[in-house]
């Protein structure tokens, strides 16, 4: 591995943090919550898996996959994983 991905892969490996118990519960249950609105809602599952240029796996469940997406956005949406310059 050549000085500088050593270099930028230690910074973000020494950034890197394990969320808390009360952060993992918080996660799951609004999984869980957008779980169950998305499995009575297919027009906002699919509004929602339509975003993107990439398309979407048939094999996955809709809603499942949808409340990840929705989960995703709230992770890289922190303060703390925003690059500030």
């Amino acid at each position: 591995m050549n000085s500088w991905r050593k270099s930028h892969r230690e910074a973000y490996v020494q950034d890197f943090r394990l969320p808390s118990e009360t952060e993992k519960n918080s996660i799951l249950n609004l999984y869980n919550e957008h779980l169950k609105d998305f499995s009575n809602d297919n027009g906002t599952v699919t509004e929602i898996l339509s975003t993107g240029e990439s398309g979407v796996d048939k094999t996955l469940n809709a809603a499942e996959l949808a409340s990840w997406t929705m989960i995703t956005h709230l992770i890289l949406n922190l303060s703390e994983t925003v690059t500030k310059g």
